[in-house]
């Protein structure tokens, strides 16, 4: 952590903010699912193996739960041992006849791949977490966590853009950007719903790229992604291209 530079730190906490919300919205569902685990290993008439799978999967969906509700930092390692635990279980211990149609084998290849995408996201976003609640990193928190109220609210900036994407293929989103003087602090958000966050990242000032095109289109690059033919009012455009240095 010490080789990182401050804008790297900085991302590091803004990341960990998505993981967290994630896990507060996990909280109820896996409530609900734990206790069905409960249910199935308690009344379940099937084999020792499956018995056995169903038994393990609901202590680690019962301890994952009350480290969710507790806002357990390694809470997040719980949710990614869940995913890999249901879906070595139904690989290995549960052997549904229909699974060996066509049709049924693909949908379990397709709900397997679904699982292990999750779980593998999860996963990588454990170690990250952890250690962005660091006391090393309280200051960063800190800053991380003001700009993020900024990017939330509804007061108007002259440092703060908003855009959005509204169409089936690149999905309805809003994005805003906070130039802070010293970095970006990009947010995503669905549209219409500001508290549902999806995205929240730091770069640095040259990082964000805006391109014209024909009719008066811009596209946003924002570092691992282009966001094309964005929507946004003449004056956010104006301000857009004013604060990432670009001829209007």
């Amino acid at each position: 952590m010490k080789e990182q530079s401050e804008i790297e730190k900085l991302d590091l906490v803004a990341r960990a903010e998505v993981t967290k919300v994630a896990t507060l919205r996990a909280r109820v569902p896996l409530t609900i699912l734990s206790l069905f685990f409960i249910l199935l290993a308690v009344i379940s008439g099937a084999s020792f193996s499956e018995m056995l799978a169903v038994r393990v999967l609901a202590v680690i969906a019962v301890i994952t739960t009350i480290l969710l509700w507790l806002e357990s930092r390694i809470a997040v390692y719980g949710m990614a041992l869940l995913f890999f635990g249901v879906l070595a279980g139904s690989r290995f211990f549960w052997d549904d006849p229909d699974s060996h149609t066509l049709l049924g084998s693909t949908a379990n290849i397709v709900t397997s791949a679904m699982i292990l995408v999750a779980g593998y996201g999860w996963w990588t976003n454990a170690t990250p977490f952890t250690s962005a609640h660091s006391k090393a990193l309280d200051s960063e928190r800190i800053e991380a966590a003001e700009w993020l109220g900024v990017l939330k609210s509804s007061n108007a900036s002259d440092q703060l853009v908003e855009f959005s994407t509204k169409s089936f293929v690149r999905g309805y989103w809003t994005y805003r950007l906070l130039n802070t003087g010293s970095c970006w602090a990009s947010a995503k958000f669905k549209t219409g719903k500001m508290n549902r966050l999806l995205d929240f990242r730091i770069f640095a000032l040259n990082a964000i790229r805006v391109a014209e095109r024909g009719a008066g289109q811009l596209d946003v690059d924002i570092p691992g992604r282009v966001i094309r033919d964005v929507e946004l009012s003449n004056g956010m455009r104006d301000r857009l291209l004013r604060l990432v240095g670009a001829k209007n």
